[in-house]
């Protein structure tokens, strides 16, 4: 027999080689926690602050804190449907064992796949272009958006005027700086979501550095050159309605990128520790970020080419772009957008994949994708992206808007909510035992469920409504 703490050492082995046991590079909590902060904070603190000026302070805030709740709740239902999956497979498998949870996370298996495990084929075929529609558009965004911080901001370094590019070039800088990011992005689609943890953490920490500087930017302003009249801002235009809908739901969708982080994630008990963390310090960035902004510029009118402060720009970080150093860093704060461009890609690439291949239960169904498999993919990944970041470079606000409405929202809440209920089903169906389950959702009552289903069809319905009025 073993005395008491080799009997320790051995079950601690024990659990070490049950954490290590998932298919893909696995990763720290703290490198999940930089993953979501990566794609949550890619796009609002630049982008929400004109939202927030268009709809009004209090419709904005009322929106963005309703819907990073839901969000939440509904990440809560695909992690319970990822463990679902994960023990359905172990169980036809025979590949459980008394030493792993039944639900433990050892397969990568993606939200369409959830949807052809609980559901069928034609469910996946639906998740898949669904997911198509609402990454295509955050792609393009990030792609678009980047590009054109990038053009400002080496116009501004070389000749102290963030347009003087435009002027004097015989092409359009911003349609060169989206060409070359397009191609670099296109390097990092090749590999798996592990394979980015140092990119992940690198630009994690340099991402909470200005978003602090951005932060700081607006409380400067706010502190020596004043602050917006409240009865000069709007509180509530709900003609913009459908501009906030849009943009706020925009940012907050992130579900179908969370199976990539929760299964390499270890050890697995963190992971309610990252997604809450990331929740929480994302909303609170993005209100102090958004609500410093338009109080401190919504009220101004003149252009930010070579003067602070000045008008409220459509993407945030130009506002500064006259502040010598301080202003250079924040405009290129969309270039971070390279580290979710990979987390992005890979997701409808393997959601690609999938679809075309079928679903492979086999651990070693990753292994089978060829590198040209992957390319092909990536390129069926960028280039529409690309596309649609040209279509709309004139117009980037609608991109946002198109994207976040009716696709983004539907990805966030309604698809996960139905998971659910269909995972849970199919669970009783084979007899999983549930109350074992730690990754079981604590907001999974059928009233919150039907609840949050009715919410979402009513959000949807009136941006239909919105859609179909005369203009």
């Amino acid at each position: 027999s073993l005395d008491p703490s080799q009997d320790l050492l051995l079950r601690t082995l024990e659990e070490k080689d049950k954490e290590e046991k998932c298919d893909v590079t696995s990763i720290t909590p703290y490198t999940g926690f930089n993953i979501l902060i990566n794609i949550l904070l890619g796009t609002g603190p630049y982008a929400l602050p004109i939202v927030f000026a268009q709809g009004g302070l209090l419709l904005s805030i009322g929106f963005l804190t309703v819907t990073g709740i839901i969000s939440y709740i509904t990440c809560t239902y695909v992690r319970e449907c990822l463990s679902i999956a994960n023990a359905l497979e172990k169980v036809e498998s025979g590949s459980s064992t008394p030493q792993q949870s039944v639900f433990s996370y050892t397969k990568l298996i993606e939200m369409s796949n959830l949807a052809e495990i609980f559901l069928n084929f034609p469910a996946k075929a639906a998740m898949s272009i669904l997911i198509g529609i609402t990454l295509y558009g955050i792609l393009g965004f990030k792609l678009l958006a980047t590009s054109e911080s990038l053009s400002r901001g080496i116009s501004f370094l070389i000749y102290g005027d963030s347009l003087k590019l435009k002027d004097i070039l015989p092409f359009d800088p911003d349609s060169l700086m989206l060409i070359i990011f397009t191609a670099i992005g296109l390097l990092f689609c090749l590999g798996e979501y592990g394979d980015t943890s140092l990119l992940q953490d690198i630009v994690g920490f340099l991402r909470t550095l200005c978003l602090f500087l951005l932060l700081a930017g607006g409380v400067y302003s706010i502190l020596f050159n004043g602050a917006a009249p409240l009865e000069s801002l709007k509180m509530a235009d709900f003609s913009q309605f459908q501009n906030v809908f849009g943009s706020i739901s925009f940012v907050w969708v992130l579900h179908q990128s969370a199976p990539g982080i929760l299964v390499p994630l270890r050890p697995e008990k963190k992971a309610t520790l990252s997604f809450a963390s990331a929740y929480l310090f994302g909303y609170l960035i993005l209100l102090g970020i958004c609500t410093s902004g338009v109080l401190a510029f919504a009220n101004l009118t003149n252009d930010c080419r070579t003067t602070f402060p000045c008008q409220l720009q459509n993407l945030y970080n130009i506002n500064f772009v006259a502040i010598p150093v301080i202003g250079q860093i924040l405009n290129f704060y969309p270039v971070f957008n390279l580290s979710v461009v990979p987390v992005i890609s890979i997701t409808i690439r393997n959601n690609f994949l999938e679809l075309v291949k079928g679903h492979q239960p086999e651990q070693q169904s990753r292994e089978k994708t060829t590198k040209l498999e992957k390319l092909i993919s990536a390129l069926v990944t960028l280039i529409p992206a690309f596309i649609l970041a040209y279509l709309f470079r004139d117009n980037i606000g609608k991109l946002l808007q198109y994207t976040g409405t009716i696709s983004g929202f539907t990805l966030m809440l309604i698809i996960p909510c139905l998971l659910l209920i269909y995972g849970r089903k199919k669970a009783a169906a084979e007899n999983l035992p549930m109350s074992e389950n730690i990754h079981k959702s604590p907001f999974g009552h059928p009233a919150i469920l039907t609840g949050l289903i009715l919410y979402g069809v009513a959000n949807c319905g009136l941006q239909v409504y919105y859609w179909i009025q005369p203009s």
